[in-house]
């Protein structure tokens, strides 16, 4: 987005103090206020307009010496959780080093059209202010468009987060009728123990409908030969529930391949294609919907673990249920080695885990 107007010198005053009111012991080394102002200038322009539920993200080159050339970016979001983490993985994962980052939140009153009309008073909005690395247009064209996509993954996320969570919840009551402990671990994964990324229901011909959080952008899990299969087994197994690493990497919270958590349900058939959704990429050769008239569906959940600082979550008195012995192989790939005591169940307890 480009901005032509100049920001008042009231924002950018305003902006000035927002970022070096509350840096950490530093954050703004090496950060003269000469630089000062002219971030906050960067960064006043950046956040003089934005519409409700976008993003801005801006980039701007700054010089610097030969072989030492930065680059200035700004995004500016509702306040939400996952945006720091987030957004600097996505950074990290174009090779480009982060020398400075700058987080402050800021109250902007905005008018009906997204314009800011003053700081300190309105709802709280977030400010990522980074220097990094300097890289070629076509590079910085292409991370402002990662940036973009990474922004609205977060935001749906963290939007459909409590209906995520219900229906987690309602597959864990579905399948305790036929796998009680299966149920019982789902109720752990929507205990906040992780991070739901999204939810989606898959029929056996990869159609695909109620698709909540990063599935409303993009509806990739697997690749093509893991897709058929995990759909073949979930219809041709007595299993009720698969749990799969994706090929998919997390673009929220922690850049990581995501966990799968697909469970069968049985459901009526559908009797015309006007009630079939999109299907998921393997799917998209076929010319029509052959199988609609599915006898199943699977519920597919995506989800990735919280980060150590997040993670510490005291597990209940062993007297509750415990997973059997065939649990561990699935514990080791989801969680590999503990990060915490509370998460000592990841490895080497024995024959069972209580939770």
């Amino acid at each position: 987005m480009t901005i032509s107007s100049r920001p008042a010198s009231s924002l950018v005053d305003g902006v000035l103090a927002a970022l070096t009111a509350n840096a950490l012991p530093g954050e703004t080394e090496g950060f003269d206020p000469t630089q000062q102002y002219d971030a906050a200038a960067f960064v006043a322009q950046a956040l003089q307009t934005r519409a409700a539920q976008q993003s801005v993200v801006e980039l701007q080159s700054i010089g610097g010496e030969a072989g030492n050339r930065r680059m200035r970016l700004v995004t500016v979001n509702e306040d939400m959780p996952f945006l720091v983490d987030s957004v600097a993985a996505a950074v990290a994962s174009n090779g480009i080093a982060i020398h400075r980052l700058l987080h402050p939140i800021v109250a902007i009153e905005r008018d009906g059209k997204g314009h800011a009309q003053g700081l300190g008073r309105g709802a709280p909005e977030s400010i990522i202010y980074m220097e990094l690395d300097r890289v070629e247009a076509r590079g910085r064209r292409e991370l402002v468009d990662q940036l973009q996509a990474v922004l609205r993954d977060v935001r749906s996320a963290v939007q459909d987060w409590p209906v995520m969570r219900d229906r987690l919840s309602a597959d864990a009551d579905r399948l305790s009728n036929g796998d009680t402990e299966g149920a019982e671990f789902l109720r752990w994964l929507s205990n906040n123990n992780f991070t739901l990324l999204g939810h989606v229901d898959v029929a056996a011909s990869g159609r695909t409908s109620g698709p909540l959080g990063i599935f409303r952008n993009e509806l990739a899990i697997w690749d093509e030969e893991a897709s058929r299969a995990a759909l073949d087994h979930l219809a041709n197994n007595k299993t009720g529930l698969l749990i799969l690493k994706s090929s998919r990497v997390s673009p929220v919270h922690r850049r990581a391949p995501s966990t799968s958590s697909s469970f069968r349900r049985r459901t009526a058939p559908i009797r015309s294609t006007r009630d079939c959704g999109p299907v998921l990429p393997y799917a998209r050769r076929q010319r029509k919907c052959r199988s609609c008239a599915s006898v199943f569906q699977a519920s597919i959940v995506s989800l990735v673990s919280r980060r150590p600082a997040t993670a510490a979550r005291p597990l209940p008195t062993p007297s509750r249920r415990c997973l059997t012995t065939s649990w561990w192989p699935l514990m080791n790939a989801m969680f590999g080695q503990p990060r915490s005591p509370q998460c000592r169940w990841s490895t080497g307890l024995g024959p069972s885990c209580c939770f």
